[in-house]
């Protein structure tokens, strides 16, 4: 439960105390339930302003609240990628100095603007479910766990360094198995979208360790946010 309660803390806004983060990693095997719930409350959230709001405009305001209830945490690691991987012009060493800096250049506007084309492109003529939302949270999580526990680090230092030298073969097994689990409830077609998923991760995975010389916390958001991407073009395609 406490280690629950870590992955709540962590991931999400939420006023949660929580007085050690030493064993973070271990919350890594609730990270796909977390996005879950984080989905959950952003269902509940559209439901409730679709009686008073147009459909487009409740879609929008929710995907806002999604984001905001993470504050944020994978779309700056998304803009940050962006920055690095195309004003590096595949020199290391300014790729890493570019990744390490917080500031959000035009590339990494220019991703955010793609992200968001992307997903409003995809939902904003369709109904939502709450089957939707949830995965739509599920999955991103479960993409960072996988690629944390298959990856090597690209800093010698930092929460993404940390991360990737303590998530074990237990974290690994145990999101993945609430993953399938949450999955069963919402249909067999988000089954076939979980392995699809799955492949992805190890194809982002196999990107990040041989093209960009490791993984990073941002490379782990990065990875969250393409998959939320490639789930919604799968989602409108199958559904």
């Amino acid at each position: 439960m406490k280690d629950f309660i870590l992955a709540l803390s962590f991931l999400t806004l939420i006023p949660i105390k929580v007085n050690n983060y030493e064993n973070v990693h271990r919350s890594f095997r609730f990270f796909p339930l977390v996005g879950a719930i984080i989905g959950g409350i952003s269902y509940l959230f559209y439901a409730c302003i679709l009686y008073f709001l147009p459909k487009y405009l409740s879609v929008v305001l929710s995907i806002f609240l999604y984001h905001v209830i993470n504050g944020g945490l994978h779309i700056d690691g998304f803009a940050d990628l962006f920055d690095a991987f195309f004003g590096a012009k595949k020199n290391r060493d300014r790729f890493k100095e570019i990744l390490k800096d917080s500031r959000v250049g035009v590339m990494g506007v220019f991703g955010l603007i793609f992200y968001f084309s992307v997903i409003f492109a995809a939902i904003l003529d369709v109904e939502l479910d709450l089957s939707f939302f949830v995965a739509f949270g599920l999955f991103g999580r479960l993409v960072i766990v996988i690629v944390t526990y298959l990856s090597k680090p690209l800093f010698d230092d930092g929460l993404g360094s940390f991360f990737i030298k303590r998530v074990s073969i237990y974290e690994f097994s145990t999101a993945l198995i609430s993953a399938f689990i949450v999955l069963l409830f919402l249909g067999k077609v988000y089954i076939f979208f979980l392995f699809i998923i799955l492949f992805w991760g190890y194809l982002f995975r196999k990107f990040s360790n041989h093209f960009l010389g490791g993984v990073s916390g941002d490379i782990l958001g990065a990875g969250c946010i393409f998959t939320e991407m490639l789930f919604v073009l799968l989602w409108r395609a199958f559904l």
